[in-house]
């Protein structure tokens, strides 16, 4: 489940002076036509690619309802919506999010009309826990909420209870998910069920809190424990507790924690830390960082593999024996794609590693995110960076493997409604298909020999290693057997013994070896946590295995000599494949063709509401009120919002259709602003309200034409009052007084912006933004052009280390004709230390230049929490002139070394979040290149700087 308040959705602004928009593209690649399957309590939406999935999928959600149904004792009143995807790259494109989606969140349930969204490329057993995953979600909604939307918005449960209480209840816990508790456990690192826990802990965290009051009280128990916490939701765990269990929060921790160890000691008797069975390997000293998917050189002097030790995602070459970083070969920010490829790292796991070293060790593969899909990348192995890249034409391609040649690279992916082996062809770059089966086959790796392909394969029970002959695909057999999933195979040097990972002894993995022509298995690591993933490294002491080890909080690298390990039976002979059983759920639904609906996409109905409060730039009293509405998909909108800013109001009505990729609407607003005049008649500056209005509406287009750019187009016509300046001669002098000025006003805008912004915690770090927009005000009265617009907003981000970056912006506008348009800054983060909207003509810009540092990262006191505590030094420098057929401004800009027309300020500024809210300091001189102008002045605002 994603908590989420849904961001004011902005395409394009209608008015041709509307404020900047940035934001990369979430693209709509594929067409979904979508189609509706009643069931007794559930109406699944699907479409042609998703179609062959309904069947398994229906009595996967009955299965899941009537488990649910009746341990909780509760019914949902509504037949449930369901959305399905046919992969998760058609997954992320959905609207119901209209933010990213990344590849690591597996599905969602959301309170509004208590839709879930998933994708169906799963094994059949995973596949019916991540649906009753998500209908738990839905079972939290009703009991919870009671249904109601505004109660689920302004609540806001731990996310420990609502996702812990998910997973309890799918029975979702594999043994890479056992693994982090249990380590955790004898870390001595388990949390209160007091504190604030998040991230992918709290899943497992929470996890373990159901499966403890459920062993403790039973399934009443955990009924009296749900709907305890509802009585008493908006308050902390500690009412619920209390009330189900008559415990403090400390009780229950200490009853917990003992439980936690009475069951893990229990399942880890024996067994140690990595280190125990060989040494860990480094990326720096000092440093933490997570290492997975080693791959081993060919020569064994280099063990590829992911890392991030520089806090972004790379591949990195170590060195053996020291077992220290060698060369980083991604280093650098890229838009040539998303991310790389990394199990547990930036995608959710599957089997096998996620790297593979070609027989001359001179290439390494990975798959990168980019654009809709994936592509394949050779990193060069000597020098870094990209050696060359294939479009993979089938979804969620990963776990490259080379043939013994080179001239093939096999990996998993998924077509079709199932998951198969592929091999693409280097020199031409065909794909095609080698298992194709409905069985769910990953991580391959191919014999020394060159004769045959071993890959994981699962049906309806454990996933098992299964060869197939590279002559003849369909003639395969079953290498092992018994309880347990293995994977993550591989081949020693001379090919006689198969290493690979499996969790056969008490649902915890380790790394097995497994003599081919003995059938003797050994097992060399007995871990807490979990192993995965080995690779033989041959050294002149003999044959080492690199492998993956999670252990305190984090994976990393160890090695070990199989000469230790320790003998663990033996396997059967393999046998020939025949008929696999598949899974069965519990309650089966057969799909009759006449009962599919075709749905109502034009019903819109509430999705969210937002109500905000604060203190606008100016530092005067704002409110706005947000509505949004939607209709099932999510690809049909529509945003209301209200502005009030002191005595101002402002309306805008906007329609959107996401539904593909060129993307339009429609809009109506009322726009009213002002800024600052100087009237030299009565020699003040004067605050003139209402001095610019726009009331009107207009149609937008827009058309990504990547992640990060895209190209806009606005037509409309609008009202507008506005005030201009005007000089009159009064004994010899020039005095300017304000003039107001009304036209109806036909435009149209064309614009392109990019964006390829590197976020924090904290705010942008890295990379670039702009948007550059031209805009023709056509004159209805006289005829011609009343105002062509030229307009810049560009900003850049150089990091200067992980959390210090350089900010600079550019902005600037330009407009001629009979009447043009009249642009506005100052105050704010645009020219500190002058006063909001000081500065205004028809020709005006500004350049900001920040160094932006940490401060504090937490400070906590009794009665206030304030986190990302950030500092700045800055410089702003701009101006504005008139330039008016009628009027021109004497403008200078500088003369002698000094600012005379232009203005300048530097200071010093500190940044915090309070109640949820950026707020600002900024202490500010003005400055004219040569001398300060000014004592210090303080300022404070609310909201989001550049």
């Amino acid at each position: 489940m994603i908590r989420r308040t849904l961001a004011l959705l902005l395409l394009v602004m209608a008015a041709p002076v509307a404020a900047q928009y940035f934001g990369q593209n979430k693209i709509r690649y594929d067409r979904f036509d979508w189609e509706v399957y009643p069931t007794p309590h559930f109406r699944i939406s699907f479409y042609d690619r998703s179609r062959p999935s309904l069947e398994k999928v229906a009595s996967f959600a009955e299965s899941s309802y009537d488990e649910l149904a009746r341990r909780l004792n509760f019914q949902i009143p509504d037949p449930i919506p369901m959305l399905i995807y046919a992969t998760h790259a058609e997954f992320e494109q959905n609207n119901i999010i209209v933010e990213f989606i990344p590849e690591g969140v597996g599905a969602f349930a959301t309170p509004a009309r208590n839709r879930m969204v998933l994708p169906v490329d799963l094994p059949d057993q995973e596949l019916q826990q991540l649906i009753q995953h998500e209908l738990t979600h839905i079972f939290q909604y009703e009991i919870l909420f009671q249904g109601k939307l505004g109660k689920a918005v302004a609540s806001r449960p731990p996310q420990w209870f609502m996702e812990g209480m998910a997973s309890y209840f799918a029975d979702d816990e594999d043994a890479r998910a056992r693994a982090v508790m249990r380590d955790a456990v004898f870390a001595d690192r388990v949390p209160s069920v007091g504190d604030n826990v998040g991230g992918y802990f709290a899943y497992r965290f929470g996890n373990r809190v159901f499966a403890f009051v459920a062993a403790q009280w039973g399934d009443e128990g955990l009924r009296d424990f749900i709907y305890e916490f509802r009585n008493t939701l908006g308050s902390k765990v500690e009412k619920a507790l209390k009330r189900a269990f008559d415990l403090d929060v400390e009780e229950f921790d200490g009853q917990f924690r003992a439980w936690l160890r009475k069951q893990y000691q229990e399942e880890a008797a024996d067994r140690g830390e990595p280190r125990e069975f060989g040494p860990a390997f480094r990326a720096e000293e000092g440093k933490s960082s997570l290492d997975t998917s080693p791959v081993a050189s060919p020569a064994g002097d280099l063990v590829a593999a992911f890392s991030t030790y520089r806090r972004d995602l790379d591949v990195v070459l170590f060195g053996v024996p020291d077992r220290r970083l060698f060369r980083n070969l991604t280093k650098g920010r890229t838009t040539r794609y998303e991310y790389l490829v990394a199990q547990g790292l930036s995608v959710g796991p599957d089997r096998g590693r996620d790297l593979a070293f070609s027989p001359d060790g001179d290439r390494i593969a990975v798959f990168a995110r980019r654009e809709r899909g994936r592509v394949l990348l050779l990193l060069d192995a000597v020098n870094g960076g990209i050696a060359r890249e294939y479009e993979i034409p089938v979804d969620q391609a990963m776990e490259p493997a080379f043939s013994r040649d080179g001239s093939t690279v096999a990996f998993r992916a998924f077509a079709g409604g199932q998951s198969d082996i592929y091999f693409l062809d280097l020199g031409t770059g065909a794909v095609r298909n080698f298992t194709n089966d409905p069985a769910y086959d990953a991580s391959p790796t191919f014999a020394p020999d060159g004769t045959h392909l071993v890959y994981t394969s699962q049906a309806g029970g454990d996933a098992k290693l299964f060869e197939a002959s590279l002559a003849d695909p369909a003639s395969r057999r079953q290498l092992t057997f018994g309880p347990g999933n293995d994977e993550g195979a591989t081949f020693s040097a001379d090919g006689r013994t198969l290493y690979f990972a499996s969790d056969r002894d008490r649902g915890i993995f380790d790394i097995y070896a497994l003599d081919l022509e003995s059938r003797a298995l050994t097992r060399l690591t007995s871990v807490i946590g979990a192993a995965l993933n080995p690779t033989p490294v041959p050294t002149r002491d003999g044959e080492r295995v690199v492998y993956q080890a999670y252990t305190r909080g984090g994976w990393q690298l160890y090695v070990t000599d199989p000469a230790q390990g320790r003998p663990a039976g033996r396997e059967e002979p393999p046998q020939e494949v025949t008929e696999r059983p598949p899974f069965v759920p519990s309650v089966s639904v057969a799909v009759i063709p006449d009962k599919i609906e075709k749905p109502n996409k034009r019903q819109l109905f509430v999705e969210d509401a937002q109500v905000l409060v604060g203190i606008n730039e100016d530092q005067t009293f704002v409110s706005q009120t947000y509505l949004s509405f939607t209709d099932h998909y999510g690809d049909r909108r529509l945003g209301v919002l209200l502005e009030s800013v002191s005595g101002y109001s402002n309306i805008q009505m906007s329609y959107y259709d996401l539904s593909k990729r060129l993307q339009w609407g429609a809009t109506v607003f009322d726009d009213r602003s002002y800024f600052v005049g100087y009237n030299t008649v009565t020699g003040r500056v004067v605050r003139i309200e209402q001095v610019y209005r726009q009331t009107g509406a207009a149609a937008f287009v827009q058309y990504p034409l990547s992640r990060y750019t895209r190209v806009e187009g606005v037509g409309g016509y609008f009202s507008r009052d506005a005030y201009y300046p005007y000089a009159v001669d009064y004994q010899g002098q020039p005095y300017i007084y304000w003039v107001p000025a009304s036209n109806s006003v036909p435009f149209v805008e064309a614009a392109v912006t990019g964006d390829t912004t590197l976020w924090q915690s904290y705010g942008p770090h890295a990379g670039y933004r702009f948007r550059l927009s031209a805009s023709y005000l056509h004159d209805l009265d006289e005829g011609g052009k009343l105002s062509s617009d030229l307009r810049l907003d560009a900003r850049t981000y150089i990091p200067l280390s992980q959390r210090n970056e350089l900010a600079i912006r550019l902005w600037g506008a330009y407009a001629e004709g009979a009447q043009p348009s009249i642009f506005w800054f100052g105050g704010l983060d645009t020219l500190r230390g002058y006063e909001y909207h000081s500065f205004a003509g028809n020709r005006a810009a500004y350049l900001n230049v920040e160094w932006r540092f940490p401060l504090v990262d937490h400070l906590v006191m009794p009665w206030l929490y304030l986190n990302n505590i950030r500092g700045r030094f800055f410089v702003d420098v701009g101006a504005a002139y008139f330039d008016l057929p009628w009027y021109r401004q004497d403008f200078d800009f500088m003369s002698d070394g000094r600012l005379k027309d232009g203005a300048a300020a530097y200071g010093f500024g500190m940044s915090m979040t309070l109640f949820g809210l950026p707020v600002h300091w900024d202490f500010v001189k003005r400055w004219d290149f040569s001398s300060t102008l000014s004592d210090r002045r303080t300022t404070f605002w609310i909201g989001y700087r550049y």
